[in-house]
């Protein structure tokens, strides 16, 4: 026991020494970038995923990489009203520009394609980073019972949610834009409390990665990969009617959102426990084999309701046939 507690808070401090690094490795690839004359977006994102995805790997969590139908289904399940809901915004971008006189860029094949390199990229880097290494790490130490498992999804969350804040452009005199990060970080968290949940649920995060990348692509598609406006990522708007509409935007989301929150809640209320994420795929703290998908095979079947006595030669033949000798030993 003590052992395999060790190795679970050893994964705990990997993860949030992968984490604390995060700012300092895109520091460098920006320099590079900066050297080398490099798209600034792209090549950051690409690189931050590649980090990420390899640190999941090293932290344990290869498997939780491998593609996965069930995942994106499970995803699907609880996050469709959430994709809807961008459907719907990106059908207000087109009946914006339908009725100006924006052109069509005359590089938006490319721009198609860049985007969705692009938005795959920070599908791969954010739930690599925040659902796999955060939560993981998280999980791998503190996943006893159900109570710990929601914890660390909302403090996954909420960080998932901080991250898309400015916090060092922030101005924090002014109420207005205090108002939109709070209630950006309570969007985005809640869309990350959400894909947390779908995530626990197999311990998979391919199905997340490529519902973000959807997601992130129904937003980017029209503004920037087809009119080839600028790429803005500032949620923090400092005038007053910009700001006045992203406030009623993020709370209008917030709403639109509960459901899945709520069904996510139900769903994680049937996990097993303790469940201690990707990073340790048994309480033994080692990976799964046929003992865990048939939890019988060390202990001969009891007898069914209704029978008191069963002869001793049935006992035999029912041990046998598991593999046991009439002792309870395992044959060999």
């Amino acid at each position: 026991m003590a052992a395999r507690g060790r190795r679970r808070r050893s994964r705990l401090a990997a993860a949030l020494v992968v984490a604390a690094f995060a700012p300092v490795f895109q520091g460098l690839v920006y320099l590079l970038i900066s050297r080398l004359h490099l798209d600034e977006n792209l090549s950051l994102e690409v690189s931050s995923a590649l980090y990420m995805a390899v640190a999941v790997c090293l932290l344990g969590g290869r498997r939780m990489l491998v593609p996965s139908r069930a995942s994106f289904q499970n995803v699907w399940r609880l996050a469709w009203p959430i994709l809807a809901v961008s459907l719907a915004l990106t059908c207000t971008q087109v009946a914006g520009y339908a009725s100006g006189t924006e052109r069509l860029s005359p590089h938006w094949a490319q721009n198609v394609a860049y985007y969705v390199v692009f938005c795959l990229c920070i599908g791969i880097y954010e739930e690599c980073y925040v659902r796999g290494v955060l939560l993981g790490g998280l999980l791998s130490r503190f996943g006893r019972s159900r109570g710990a498992l929601w914890a660390c999804i909302a403090v996954s969350s909420v960080y998932f949610g901080a991250l898309h804040i400015d916090w060092a452009g922030l101005n924090y005199a002014s109420p207005l834009e205090l108002a939109q990060a709070a209630l950006k970080v309570a969007q985005t968290g809640i869309y990350g409390a959400v894909l947390s949940a779908a995530v626990v649920e197999d311990d998979n995060l391919t199905g997340a990665i490529l519902f973000h990348a959807l997601d992130d692509f129904s937003i980017m598609v029209i503004p920037y990969a087809l009119f080839g406006e600028g790429l803005s990522t500032n949620y923090v708007s400092s005038g007053r009617e910009e700001a006045m509409s992203s406030i009623v935007l993020y709370a209008v989301l917030c709403v639109l959102y509960l459901p899945s929150l709520w069904h996510a809640i139900r769903r994680t209320r049937t996990l097993p426990q303790p469940h201690h994420g990707g990073f340790v795929m048994s309480d033994a703290g080692e990976k799964c084999g046929d003992s865990c998908a048939r939890p019988w095979a060390d202990e001969p079947p009891t007898p069914p309701a209704g029978m008191p006595h069963v002869p001793a030669h049935m006992r035999k033949t029912a041990a046998q046939e598991h593999g046991l000798d009439p002792g309870g030993a395992r044959g060999r």
